[in-house]
């Protein structure tokens, strides 16, 4: 692992996998229903001639009680497969920051829900001394692009400010060492960077 030579793929690696992975997962048996007449479609679709015949999933999903194993089965291996894919340190890197985008982390500050997005608690991610240093980076990378894209309407001061503010809590909350804190841009160079 080389240190701080994360970036976002051409291609974001993360958000091929997802698509790649909601292909796998819109083949499986099952249909969405909202109203009497789209649950009626639905069972038709499958075969099904009663209501007992189906459970219920999250978000009006409804799938035969006979697939119910394979669908556990389907959603461990998809679970599984991003696990493994965290190995790759430009793909960790990808699926950080686009859950950071996904979740307004420029806004909350609180990256739990881009965590649990991907499955990952903060303790997790700050006990694994890789994972950390990749987080940290992915977030920095975010809001330098975050607080690029507001520039045009802010102060030099407002600027400094801002970035001051985000880079105190990510030392506080992410324990970044001294020798850390030396290897990252100093706010001169971020704004420098913002204006080219």
């Amino acid at each position: 692992m080389q240190q701080g030579v994360y970036h976002m793929s051409k291609e974001n690696t993360y958000i091929a996998f997802r698509r790649r992975q909601q292909k796998e997962f819109e083949s499986f048996p099952c249909f969405y229903a909202f109203s009497d007449g789209q649950l009626e479609d639905g069972m038709r679709k499958l075969g099904v001639a009663d209501t007992d015949e189906l459970y219920r999933g999250v978000g009006g999903m409804y799938y035969r009680k006979t697939d119910s194993v394979k669908l556990m089965e389907l959603i461990t291996k998809l679970d599984e497969e991003l696990k493994a894919a965290f190995a790759d340190d430009n793909f960790l890197f990808d699926a950080l920051t686009t859950e950071l985008a996904n979740h307004e982390y420029c806004i909350t500050y609180d990256a739990e829900e881009a965590l649990d997005a991907l499955g990952l608690s903060e303790a997790e991610v700050t006990g694994d001394k890789r994972m950390s240093e990749i987080f940290k980076m992915a977030v920095t990378r975010y809001l330098e692009k975050a607080v690029c894209q507001g520039v045009s309407k802010m102060t030099n001061k407002e600027r400094m400010e801002e970035l001051i503010y985000v880079f105190a809590d990510a030392d506080k909350r992410f324990g970044m060492t001294e020798a850390e804190k030396a290897k990252a841009p100093t706010l001169r160079q971020i704004i420098e960077a913002m204006s080219e």
